[in-house]
């Protein structure tokens, strides 16, 4: 099944025609304001950095220490809020000292390219959603655990992703998305161009294991199914997002512009199918 970014996460609100409503909400999560160090460091398209933070089979991680007393001259306090979703039996996941550091001079050169106040921004991490980021049903930036254990992510892709939440967060693109189950599914028809890209997609999701041509046809299709759709508002609000990215950040790695050219296919299908929708003519 298609998984689009941070659509298959959370907040659904799930029309099945005429059975019983059924809603799956994500969980809120503790809230972290990050308030960066000052830094002057450059923008750079290395990954060093981020291969001490969270390897892909680190697991959970541990609470951080206590910090040692800053000696910036700038404000670095981090803020965490304590009032959780008490319906979730999901847990915050803290964000390590490393994790802290790297993503306050993620937000500095992010302010120093594009003039953002990056004290505009609650950011969580959030261990339970399947994209490398997304942004809550209130408005908050979650960095979700691919964010920080991705070895194909360049320090570019992870400044450009964290631009990409705050702009659907200022142009108010986030709440509860609702989404229609399809009387029948439908299987995509993917240009060579996709084709592609999803089948460098799937070399890298399977990595060093060897499968039968049958699993990856397999795969391969199933990659392609769609069998629900959301608002043709949530589509409009995702591809004029990327096209926005796009023209802030248009040199990326390889890995993420493939990434960002799936997705902006997919969202075009997936407002085709939301827009011939009966209820939506």
């Amino acid at each position: 099944m298609v998984l689009t970014r941070g659509e298959d996460d959370y907040n659904y609100d799930y029309d099945y025609g005429n059975e019983d409503d059924y809603t799956y909400i994500g969980e809120t999560l503790e809230e972290v304001i990050i308030t960066p160090e000052s830094n002057n460091n450059e923008t750079s398209g290395g990954n060093d950095e981020w291969e001490i933070i969270a390897p892909p089979d680190s697991g959970t991680i541990d609470p951080e220490p206590t910090e040692p007393e800053s000696t910036s001259t700038e404000d670095d306090t981090v803020t965490e809020n304590n009032n959780g979703d008490q319906n979730s039996d999901e847990k915050s996941i803290p964000l390590s000292t490393a994790e802290k550091k790297a993503v306050n001079s993620l937000l500095i050169q992010l302010e120093k390219l594009k003039n953002i106040d990056r004290t505009k921004y609650t950011i969580e991490k959030q261990n339970y959603c399947r994209s490398t980021a997304r942004t809550s049903k209130d408005g908050v930036l979650q960095l979700c655990q691919l964010f920080f254990s991705s070895d194909n992510l360049t320090e570019i892709d992870r400044i450009a992703t964290i631009w990409h939440e705050m702009y659907h967060i200022d142009h108010k693109h986030y709440g509860k998305l609702e989404m229609t189950i399809l009387e029948k599914t439908i299987v995509l028809n993917p240009p060579p161009y996709i084709e592609k890209i999803l089948n460098e997609r799937l070399d890298i999701m399977y990595g060093k294991y060897i499968m039968t041509p049958e699993t990856r046809e397999a795969d391969f299709k199933q990659e392609l199914i769609i069998d629900r759709y959301g608002t043709i508002e949530y589509y409009k609000n995702e591809l004029e997002t990327h096209k926005a990215e796009r023209e802030n950040f248009p040199e990326v790695s390889h890995y993420y512009e493939n990434e960002r050219t799936w997705l902006e296919w997919t969202y075009e299908q997936l407002l085709i199918i939301a827009t011939e929708q009966p209820s939506n003519k």
